[in-house]
């Protein structure tokens, strides 16, 4: 293991990194599982709209169940143009890893993350989930060097890391 691990990268949180974080850190779901909700609100629409109740309400749990069955319909469409509206998108983020910690910073606000906070960490084909509970998040392969790459396969015991990798990075 590194002795003194200290990794610093900077990068725009744009629309590819946005993409990069759905496409490895959802997975799809299938079926009429993900409709439950949407066919909550459909029930509760035409409930409302069959009540004595003002026609106003009903139509509302309409355009809900729209929304709901659009958001289910185009998920990653729909997550990415959440993201590239707020307030975060397309700015500059400096991401730090130490032996101890992970800390992200944007707009001077630092968010640090323990490595021994984590559960487990998973790989994915183009980075790591970190996982935390219930929670999760994606650290990309692309803002890593390989020595901190090697600190994280190395620290949560992902992969034995071949010899050639290791004499390539001087490790």
């Amino acid at each position: 293991m590194p002795t003194s691990l200290h990794h610093q990268h900077r990068f725009i949180l744009n629309r590819a990194h946005y993409e990069e974080c759905f496409d490895e850190s959802v997975t799809p779901v299938s079926g009429w599982k993900p409709y439950i909700k949407t066919l909550g609100f459909a029930l509760m629409t035409f409930a409302l709209l069959a009540s004595p109740l003002p026609a106003y309400l009903g139509w509302f749990f309409m355009g809900l169940t729209l929304v709901e069955f659009l958001s289910v319909r185009y998920q990653r469409t729909w997550w990415l143009w959440r993201q590239l509206m707020s307030r975060a998108a397309n700015t500059e983020i400096t991401l730090t890893l130490t032996e101890a910690t992970l800390t992200t910073e944007s707009s001077g606000q630092p968010h640090e993350l323990r490595w021994d906070a984590l559960d487990r960490i998973s790989r994915t084909p183009k980075g790591y989930l970190l996982h935390q509970g219930k929670g999760r998040q994606y650290l990309s392969r692309s803002a890593l060097s390989d020595e901190a790459a090697i600190f994280l396969e190395q620290r949560f015991g992902l992969t034995n890391i071949p010899s050639a990798e290791v004499a390539a990075t001087g490790h």
